[in-house]
C-alpha cells in the first residue's frame, strides 16, 4: 500500500507539475523545520559543522537553501521522468526480525 502510494505520486509528478503553490509551501515547511532545528548552540554548532565538513565552508549554508528558491515545478518533474522511473527504482522493505 504504502509503495503503491509513493509510485502514484512519482507518476503524477512525472506527469503533471506540481503547482507553484505546492513548491512555495514545501520551501516554507523546510526553512521552518530547518529554523526550529537551530534552537540550541549544540545544534547551530552541528548544523554548521556538517556543511563544513561537506564543502570546507560552512556559509555554504546559505547557498544550499538559496538552491531552494531555483527549483521550478518543471524540473522536478524533469527529474522525476529521468532518474525516479520504474527500471531506476530500488524498493527495500523492513520487517521485523522473525516475520521472514
Amino acid at each position: 500500500p504504502v509503495q503503491g502510494e509513493i509510485e502514484k505520486a512519482l507518476d503524477e509528478i512525472g506527469r503533471q507539475p506540481v503547482s507553484a503553490q505546492r513548491l512555495d509551501d514545501a520551501r516554507s515547511h523546510l526553512r521552518n523545520r530547518f529554523l526550529m532545528g537551530l534552537e540550541t548552540p549544540g545544534m547551530i554548532a552541528y548544523t554548521l559543522g556538517y556543511f563544513y565538513i561537506l564543502s570546507g565552508d560552512p556559509t555554504d549554508l546559505d547557498r544550499y537553501y538559496r538552491l531552494f528558491d531555483r527549483l521550478t515545478p518543471e524540473k522536478i518533474s524533469e527529474v522525476v521522468q529521468k532518474y525516479l522511473k520504474d527500471e531506476n527504482r530500488t524498493v527495500v522493505t523492513l520487517v521485523q526480525q522473525g516475520e521472514l
